[in-house]
């Protein structure tokens, strides 16, 4: 039972090692080679309540966008104390994406991107890469949502999947503030990022589905042992020191053991 234990242990860290694993580039869908779709809105201001806080969003422009999760952050995690201090529950997840040359060159292989609370950081080793890369197909995108549906299939957006949403860039508010979105992929620094409230999302290709199978299922396995094994060791505490197992009786004719 322990021999199990272990090795399912060890599976599930090792599974989970590879989870941040990014696609190679043939397993790139041809479809990320598009830019992002950005039309004028004609959406009227709305509201949405979430945990007892309203939110008031407007639309400033439609918005489609394709691309390769590079790296993403759980805003309502419990290291990230900005967006509790703003009061904000409808920005639940960002998302670092690329597309383009960045992902059909295959170029998001030699750079390591990382989300903080509010922005997108990747380093890049090789002048090569720094010159070949294109600062307008890379973006970082504050989501929110307020269908339970679309927020469910966002949370399970990982790191290497490829993606499609369909929303609005907008800037939202509420008694606490206000925050705003970029219009165009060519700026950069604060401001810079794209605020978008999803209407709709699909996950065209899964990354390191192999991995997060075996994490899954690992983990579920590893949860129904535990217990058992408490059993069992807590059993073996209260055994008394020195306490033999008493023999079974023989049966009749056979001679009793010396």
């Amino acid at each position: 039972m322990w021999r199990c234990f272990g090795f399912l242990l060890l599976l599930h860290l090792f599974a989970w090692s590879r989870l941040g694993s990014l696609p190679p580039v043939p397993e790139i869908d041809r479809r990320l080679a598009a830019d992002p779709v950005q039309t004028p809105a004609e959406r009227p201001p709305f509201e949405v309540r979430k945990r007892g806080v309203v939110y008031h969003i407007r639309p400033m422009a439609n918005y489609e966008l394709r691309g390769l999760v590079v790296s993403y952050h759980d805003s309502d995690s419990w290291i990230d104390f900005y967006h509790k201090l703003w009061n904000d529950h409808l920005n639940f997840r960002d998302l670092g994406v690329v597309w383009g040359f960045n992902a059909l060159g295959g170029l998001y292989r030699d750079i390591r991107f990382s989300n903080s609370d509010f922005t997108l950081e990747f380093q890049i080793d090789s002048d090569e890469v720094l010159n070949r890369f294109r600062l307008d197909q890379v973006s970082n995108n504050h989501l929110l949502a307020g269908k339970p549906e679309v927020e469910e299939t966002l949370r399970k957006i990982g790191k290497g999947d490829q993606i499609l949403l369909r929303g609005v860039l907008c800037e939202y508010s509420h008694q606490g503030g206000r925050r705003g979105t970029s219009l165009t992929r060519t700026d950069h620094g604060n401001g810079a990022c794209e605020t978008m409230y999803v209407d709709s999302v699909s996950i065209l290709r899964e990354g390191n589905a192999g991995w997060r199978f075996f994490h899954g299922l690992s983990g579920f396995l590893l949860q129904l042992m535990i217990p058992i094994l408490i059993w069992q060791a807590w059993s073996a505490l209260r055994a008394q020191p020195g306490e033999l197992t008493p023999l079974p009786e023989p049966e009749p004719g056979e001679p009793k053991p010396v």
